[in-house]
């Protein structure tokens, strides 16, 4: 049976590097029993408690990719730094936030060294633990019902116990994958890499049920709602596609004017996708039928993010819109960014943003007027995470922020 070095990474030491305690707490660890990933064990593991109250358990929030956390209330201006990591191996995805720890894949999809799962604790920044996979590179995690489940650039998705740090089982794919939606017992990711691939894999085993091809590139992150599956393509396609959550079967697909359709959103019965093609459409979830479009000339637009009765869309210029959900009409407009915008969260009655002047903005849901902002050291990755009174933002550059 073949066997790894591994160890454990100390943070009262953090001008060390991952090599350095390697070499100082190293142990022998069977790589058949944990399918050629290892953990670093930082010390003993802090009790999760996993609460679905005001937690943040994946990417875009929740299966429906809303991108809200209703329950939290973010930082009152002006945003202080609770806590500050840096010096984390490649860019830093968002987190995942369950009870009183924050998961933070990093390295995903870049080209270099290091990249891995790491788990902080909410009120310090302290590093719990890191698991390292078979090959460099994590992306955002999904906490549900005490396992985490992860993909990387390995190709792998992992499912690993929270209290035991078990590796439960492991998905090969034939790409790397993207960000797990976790909802009724099935794990749904596709390849980022290749050609457009859904699998929907059993949460439980691990054994795949079911995988939805087409012909185009790689697919996005899926969005779940009401037993079908969501998703659009990352580029070279015009397509979204609705998928029988159970069988695989395709539902109905949705072709939008030119250009690829971003990951979409689903709430209220409607399907909200922004589009490489200058609109935002809503889409009837059901029969995937337009319901409406809004177009800006020029100007592509990005992932929404969906609350109660509006839709908040930036495009690739520095602008942030807030549609009404059920019309599409604007209600207001934000242009307090100085570069592109491409990030956002809502949390309770604010939209974060973020972009690559390197600033985090709280902009209100209700007048569109900015709160208050934060310059990171770089600029942030993926979107910032609301729970709570706190702002978790990671960046390009090996930093991960809490805000307060």
């Amino acid at each position: 049976m073949p066997y790894s070095v591994v160890g454990w990474r100390d943070n009262e030491h953090p001008g060390s590097d991952r090599r350095t305690f390697l070499k100082r707490f190293a142990i022998v660890v069977p790589l058949g029993q944990v399918g050629e990933s290892t953990w670093l064990d930082a010390g003993p593991l802090t009790a999760t408690v996993q609460s679905t109250d005001d937690a943040w358990p994946m990417f875009g929030h929740d299966p429906a990719h809303t991108g809200v956390n209703p329950d939290a209330t973010g930082p009152e201006p002006p945003a202080e730094v609770k806590w500050h990591v840096s010096d984390l191996p490649g860019s830093v995805w968002p987190p995942a936030v369950v009870g009183d720890t924050a998961y933070v894949g990093t390295g995903f999809f870049d080209q270099t060294t290091d990249g891995d799962l790491r788990a902080f604790s909410v009120d310090r920044g302290t590093n719990q633990w890191v698991f390292v996979p078979s090959e460099p590179g994590m992306g955002v995690p999904a906490i549900v019902d005490g396992t985490i489940y992860i993909g990387g650039n390995d190709n792998n998705v992992n499912a690993l116990d929270v209290e035991t740090k078990e590796l439960r089982w492991t998905f090969t794919a034939n790409a790397p994958t993207t960000f797990p939606k976790v909802v009724d017992g099935m794990v749904y990711v596709t390849e980022f890499g290749g050609r457009f691939t859904v699998y929907a894999i059993d949460a439980e085993n691990g054994e795949e049920q079911w995988r939805f091809e087409a012909a185009t590139g790689p697919a996005e992150t899926v969005a779940v709602a009401d037993d079908r599956v969501y998703v659009g393509p990352f580029t070279s396609d015009s397509t979204v596609y609705a998928i029988d959550a159970e069988s695989g079967e395709e539902q109905w697909r949705f072709e939008a004017a030119v250009g690829a359709p971003n990951t979409p959103v689903v709430t209220h019965d409607t399907v909200y996708v922004g589009s490489d093609d200058s609109n935002v459409y809503a889409v009837d979830a059901a029969s995937g039928e337009e319901q409406w479009r809004f177009n800006e000339p020029l100007t592509p637009f990005r992932v929404p993010v969906v609350d109660d009765d509006t839709v908040y869309v930036n495009n690739s210029d520095t602008n942030l819109y807030a549609l009404d959900a059920s019309t599409g009409d604007p209600r207001w407009l934000f242009e307090g960014a100085t570069s592109e915008i491409f990030v956002r969260a809502v949390g309770g009655e604010t939209v974060y943003i973020g972009g690559h002047d390197m600033n985090v903005y709280a902009v209100d849901t209700t007048s569109g007027e900015e709160q208050w902002r934060f310059e990171a050291a770089t600029e942030p990755t993926g979107s910032p995470v609301a729970v709570g009174e706190t702002l978790y933002v990671g960046t390009l550059n090996g930093s991960l922020y809490a805000l307060t």
